[in-house]
This record gives C-alpha cells, structure tokens and sequence, in this order.
C-alpha cells in the first residue's frame, strides 16, 4: 500500500534542460549571488524555456536543491503555481525536497496549498507519503492545507502516515481533526493501512483515537484479516482487546482464522483458536485446517487438531484437509492427519455448504 519514495523522487529526476543561455548558466552556476545578480533575466525568460515535461525554471530550482535561484524566483511570484507534466507544482517540489525554508516561502508568496498532482495528491499527501517532516505538514495546515484531502485511490494523507508508519505526523493529523475511519477506493481505513504494513505503534494510535477496528473494506476483511494473514502477534493481539471480530467473513467466506492457517502463523493460530469456532466454513465449506492442510503447515493443523478441528471435515467438493495434504505432497502433513480421518469419509454425500457471511 505505501508509496515508493523513489518512484516519487523518479517523477521529479533530473532531465535535459532547454531553456535559454541565461537560466541555464544560473543553473549550471548554482551560486546564490549568481541567481540574486541575474534574477530579472531570468524571471523575464518567456513560458518557452519550460523543459519538455513542462517544467518551470522554478520547479528546476528546487529540484536542483538551488535555494538562492529558487527564492529569487519566489519573491518575483512566477511560476509558483505552475504544474508539470504529472501536475506537481513547486510547492510539491519543496515538500519531495524537505525545503522548509522553501515551503514557507512559497506560502507567504501565496501559492495555492492543496492542489492536486494528476494522481490526486497534495503536498500534504506527499509530506505523509515519504517520512515528511511535522514542520512542513503544520505549516501546510496552518495556511489552509485540506486534511481530508482524497486522492485518485480515495486516500488521505492519514492513510499515507498510518502506511508509512509516521507516528509524528499520524499525531498531528488526529489532533487536527483527520477522519480517522475514512475508507479509500478498496474500502479500507487507515486502520487496514497500518495493519498491512506492520505499523504496530500507529495501531496503537488509531485504536487510541476510536479507529473502528471491525470496519470491513469492499472484500468484507477487517484490520484483523490482515494482521491474521500477516502473522502479526502483536497487532492481532490489540485488535482483539479492542473488540475485533474474530468471526468476521470476508466475501469468500473466509475468517481471520482461515487466513492465519493458511498462511502458517502458529502463534496467531493459537490466539485465535482460544477465542473463535475451531472449523468455521468458508465459501467453499473449506475449515482453517482445510487451508493449513492445503499450504503444508504442519504445526498449523497440529495445533488446530489439538484444538478440536474436524479431520472428517468435508469442503464443497467432498474432500478432507488429508486428501488435499495428498494433492499437494505434503507427506508429514498427510502422516499426521491420516490417523485422524475416517475413510468413511471418502466419497460420502457433502453435507450443503454454509452461506458465507457477507
């Protein structure tokens, strides 16, 4: 989920600049005193020195790290709302760049703070998107910056934080009000958004805050699905003391449980069993030991057995987690479940298969 800061620095690399003598010379100079002597050469130089992407002298500036030029060309007013080519103006340059200095100087000259690149984001996307600093994110909100700004995939700048683990700046935006359950194109909040990707002190925060921890995105997954699926102890550990749904379906019918078996999270597994249905039935009335059995997860169906799990269990199609452990060659799991499966229940009539809660 979260963003590749290079791919974000690769949006605004270094290409071929085709601007007249003047600008060039001050860029390939990169002295202050250069930029403050040819300044009103340069800020007169016409729309035609923009580069091939459609990039000002300005947005050069910055990403050439050049201050002196840049607020040369700040202070003069020009192109300070100009975008490129994939609709990043200067004040996205500054914030990728971490120019603080910049940022502010482009506020006080009255650059526009919230608009949106061709993707949707703001620089306040982009400060959350890769570590950006609390100082650039308040001086974005204190001139205006739009908190609950939505992106092209439907997400804030929260969501971004919570991805990219920015526990400074997840702060910061809750304390500003931030809407802490809005859900992005997939219907997932920044809850799911720091799940997936392991950021348990942001959870922490989130939960804190009220983030609903039962909250199921378009696939009908919670938080807890994927902490299950990742194998995340601590993290599913939180959601169900803060009253996750251990029996919440996703829309294959599978539970945290299933996911936890099949991806071979012993310990999830186990904290998961203590509290929820041993052999809930998924779309397909598969049970979490089918899914364990399936993967090769020895331990995992182990443990399930221990716990009480059907071995004659039988999926949509009549088999058993042994005959799958079979299909798939995973003989030291089929060692330890053929003891636990009757041979009655080879070819036996399939019971009807639970209607997956949705």
């Amino acid at each position: 989920m979260g963003m590749n800061k290079e791919w974000w620095l690769q949006r605004v690399g270094r290409t071929a600049w085709l601007g007249g003598m003047a600008v060039c010379l001050l860029l390939v100079g990169g002295e202050a005193v250069c930029a403050e002597n040819k300044v009103q050469a340069s800020v007169n130089t016409p729309r035609e020195a923009e580069d091939k992407t459609t990039r000002t002298p300005l947005h050069q500036a910055i990403e050439d790290g050049n201050a002196g030029l840049a607020e040369s060309y700040i202070k003069e007013k020009k192109w300070i709302n100009d975008h490129d080519v994939f609709g990043l103006t200067p004040m996205h340059f500054a914030v990728i760049k971490e120019n603080v200095g910049l940022v502010r100087g482009l506020l006080a000259a009255g650059a526009q703070v919230s608009l949106a690149d061709r993707r949707g984001d703001t620089p306040l996307h982009m400060v959350a998107a890769h570590q950006g600093s609390q100082e650039i994110a308040k001086a974005l909100l204190d001139s205006g910056a739009e908190l609950n700004a939505v992106n092209g995939q439907g997400s804030t700048p929260l969501h971004w934080a919570a991805s990219e683990g920015n526990v400074a700046l997840v702060d910061l935006f809750i304390s500003r009000g931030a809407n802490i359950d809005g859900t992005d194109v997939k219907g997932e909040t920044p809850l799911h958004w720091a799940v997936d990707s392991s950021r348990l002190e942001v959870v922490k925060r989130l939960l804190r805050a009220g983030a609903l921890p039962g909250k199921a995105n378009l696939s009908g997954r919670s938080p807890l699905h994927l902490a299950a699926r990742n194998g995340q102890l601590e993290i599913t550990s939180l959601l169900m003391e803060h009253g996750a749904d251990l029996k919440g379906r996703g829309v294959s019918g599978d539970t945290p449980l299933h996911w936890a078996a099949g991806q071979g999270s012993v310990d999830v597994v186990r904290i998961l069993s203590k509290k929820t249905e041993i052999d809930p039935r998924a779309k397909y009335g598969e049970t979490p030991l089918h899914w364990a059995a399936f993967r090769g997860h020895y331990d995992v169906a182990a443990l399930l057995l221990e716990s009480g799990a059907d071995g004659n269990a039988l999926d949509a199609l009549g088999k058993t987690p042994l005959q799958l452990a079979q299909a798939k060659g995973h003989e030291k799991v089929v060692k330890l479940l053929l003891p636990r499966t009757s041979l009655n229940t080879v070819n036996r009539t399939v019971p009807p298969v639970p209607s997956p809660k949705i």
